[in-house]
């Protein structure tokens, strides 16, 4: 049976991606001094993580479904001593790397044209604008960006903002090959050890999650693991819940005022705060909201669950990718607006020239069948 797509979940990845685009402006606007402005707007990339790993574990479930059941398969002769093969658990832990393989291929199967369209449009606005950046440059220095393997690197050259899709590619892998090998070890041992750690140790050294400087991109891989690992269980609540809990009036009132107030609560902090250790309770919130907005029991989670919603959700990916080319394009037109109104037109140059690029890339994959991966769009994804 085919779930129906939540659209209520795309207009939050739009939403919270436009969150960024309002934090980076601060800085290439020329506007990071002002109070405010989603000052902690970098815990967007949060929400991206924990749907992620919804869809990661709905994949996983999902082709776990469509095994056949053990039950029904004669169980093959057990080698005797001294005979060549492997044993059952070698044979699995074959079969979970093959799969992770496969997985780490067809993500960037289907993140990757759309990252390198957004290089290729930002390379020559860098070279028309700064002296000193040439194609060279780009294709030495700027080669782990090229490759999206930054993660493992302290340099970027090209785009500061593309660490995200390193991480989330590179840490969502060793999760798939965790679960497919062992989900209980994964989910009740390594998950919780790697986000209590993490999060005691940047909160003991730096206060903060945001570790995006180029020496601490190794630490923001762990990031990424930890809450992609959160949205795994994010999806087990959500399937248990969506199963047990009665409908009615009340479920409906409850839903509606938790959105709500968790909502009000991320984008409070998300606006007044940056770097402090209140990013650590909005991860606690965004992990309750994102479980509200999968299971739209509440009246704003249905509002948003339309067409319009799932068209603006498309573009989020090229969106996160385009923004630094777009500022820096722009940088210099129209001075002398405030803020909002000089982020306003360029969120939605943003978004034309996000359009354009899907466009471009879905045409030269007409006559293909695109890579099924998790989830859609581009988290769980992309």
């Amino acid at each position: 049976m085919t779930e129906k797509k939540n659209n209520a979940v795309e207009f939050f990845r739009f939403f919270f991606c436009a969150v960024l685009f309002l934090l980076h402006f601060r800085g290439h606007g020329h506007y990071y001094n002002e109070g405010g402005h989603f000052s902690a707007g970098y815990l967007g990339v949060e929400f991206f993580f924990i749907t992620a790993g919804f869809f990661l574990m709905r994949h996983v479930v999902r082709e776990e479904c469509a095994e056949p059941c053990s039950c029904h398969v004669p169980a093959a002769p057990q080698a005797a001593p001294g005979e060549s093969g492997c044993s059952a658990a070698e044979a699995a832990e074959q079969s979970a790397g093959r799969a992770a393989l496969r997985y780490l291929r067809d993500r960037y199967r289907r993140l990757y044209p759309m990252y390198l369209l957004s290089l290729l449009f930002l390379i020559p606005v860098r070279m028309a604008l700064e002296p000193d950046f040439s194609l060279k440059t780009a294709l030495t220095a700027g080669l782990p960006d090229l490759l999206a393997v930054q993660i493992f690197f302290r340099p970027y050259e090209l785009n500061l903002f593309l660490w995200y899709v390193s991480a989330l590619i590179w840490a969502s892998v060793p999760v798939y090959w965790l679960l497919k090998k062992n989900r209980k070890l994964f989910l009740y041992g390594v998950e919780p050890a790697v986000l209590l750690g993490f999060a005691a140790f940047t909160w003991l050294r730096f206060g903060h999650v945001d570790l995006t400087e180029p020496e601490q991109l190794w630490i923001s891989g762990f990031r990424a693991f930890a809450e992609i690992g959160l949205g795994c269980w994010v999806y087990l609540w959500y399937d248990r819940l969506s199963r047990s809990m009665s409908r009615g009036a009340g479920r409906r009132a409850s839903a509606t005022a938790a959105e709500v107030l968790l909502l009000a609560g991320i984008l409070l902090i998300m606006y007044r705060t940056r770097r402090s250790a209140w990013d650590y309770a909005a991860i606690a919130l965004l992990t309750g909201f994102t479980l509200l907005v999968f299971l739209r029991w509440g009246v704003m989670s249905e509002a948003l669950d339309n067409r319009l919603s799932g068209f603006l959700g498309s573009l989020s990916y090229a969106m996160y990718l385009n923004q630094f080319a777009v500022t820096e394009l722009t940088e210099s037109l129209l001075p002398g607006l405030g803020y909002w109104s000089s982020a306003a037109w360029r969120l939605a140059l943003l978004a034309l020239v996000s359009w354009l690029e899907i466009l471009a890339v879905d045409r030269l994959r007409r006559g293909r069948q695109p890579a099924q991966i998790t989830g859609g769009r581009w988290n769980g994804t992309a």
